[in-house]
Formats: structure tokens, sequence, C-alpha cells
């Protein structure tokens, strides 16, 4: 068996030499595949991300400021798990989405998609605090995104001495992780 070297596959790739493909296939595909596949793939999800990493490649190898740091192994299955996390990612979310709407008839079915990680957490999170009472929506928000202390929340909500606050705290973070619970299981089935 003869030893094939990166350099000369990115070589023949940059001549978009199909001999190139069909080795990057043969070799690298099947664990590309099996990580797809035990992680909630099919295989046409691999198949699909699978070639969606050789276009990137092919587009980068293209660049002349191009350089293979890893091997072609390691740095095919780093675009093909970067693209399998963020397809995973995106069916969570309009997962997430479909359940609410199912769930609360009167919520617009129209719902910009956030363009990047953060923005797609913030909007996850703006849902769940939807879907629980106005008064944890509250303290959630003075705490967490005004980082308000305990003390003061209490203070704010009219609540006897921070310790309640704290309580109803713990309760409203409680019923978060139920919805989100909810939502992840309503998925599973």
């Amino acid at each position: 068996m003869r030893m094939v070297h990166d350099a000369d596959v990115v070589n023949q790739l940059r001549e978009s030499q199909p001999c190139a493909f069909d080795l990057l296939y043969t070799t690298y595909y099947p664990s590309i595949e099996k990580y797809i596949l035990s992680n909630q793939g099919a295989r046409e999800d691999a198949q699909d991300i699978f070639q969606e990493a050789l276009l990137i490649l092919h587009k980068n190898i293209a660049r002349e400021d191009f350089q293979l740091t890893s091997s072609l192994k390691t740095y095919l299955y780093a675009i093909s798990k970067n693209l399998w996390l963020k397809t995973l990612r995106q069916r969570k979310l309009m997962t997430s989405l479909e359940n609410q709407e199912s769930d609360d008839p009167t919520q617009s079915a129209y719902v910009d998609q956030p363009q990047d990680n953060d923005d797609r957490t913030t909007h996850f999170v703006q849902q769940l605090l939807a879907r629980i009472p106005l008064h944890c929506q509250k303290i959630i928000r003075y705490v967490f995104y005004q980082n308000e202390p305990v003390d003061k929340v209490a203070l704010k909500m009219g609540y006897n001495n921070p310790h309640t606050a704290s309580n109803i705290k713990y309760k409203c973070i409680q019923q978060i992780k139920k919805v989100s619970i909810k939502s992840n299981l309503k998925k599973l089935l």
C-alpha cells in the first residue's frame, strides 16, 4: 500500500483532481460518519456534512495563504464536527421554537432567527423566561442580567428579607430548568 502525503493530496485538490476527492472519501469519510451516527445523526446527515466539509476545504486551499497546520484527517474531522454541532444547535433551536408555538397558540408563528451563537443563546433563554411567572422573570433579570445583590432584589420585589428573595430565586431557577427539560423531552419523544 502506497503512503500518500497530505501535501500531495492538497496539491491534487488544488488542481481539482477527482482521485483526490475519492481518496478523501475512502480514507476519512468513515470516521466522520461514525462520529455523526453516534451523535444523533443519520447516514444522510453524515454525507451532507462531509460534502460541506469538502467544499470548505476546497475553498480554503484555493487561498494563497492556506497552510495545513494539522493532518488532513484532523482538519476535515474538525470542520465536520463543527458543522455537525452547528446543525444540532439549529435543530434544537427549531424544535424549541416549534414546541413553544404548539404550547402557546397566541404566540406569533414568525420568529427571527438569531445570527450567531450568543444571539441564539440569548433568544433561547428569552424563550424560557417567557414560560415562567412574571415575578420569576423579574428576579432572574435583576440577579443575572443586572447583577443586583439579593438584598436589593428583596427591596425591589417587596420581600421581607434577602433570605426570602434567595429562596424564591432558587425556585425560579428550578422552574426554568423544568421548562427546559420539558422542551428537551418533547424533542426526544
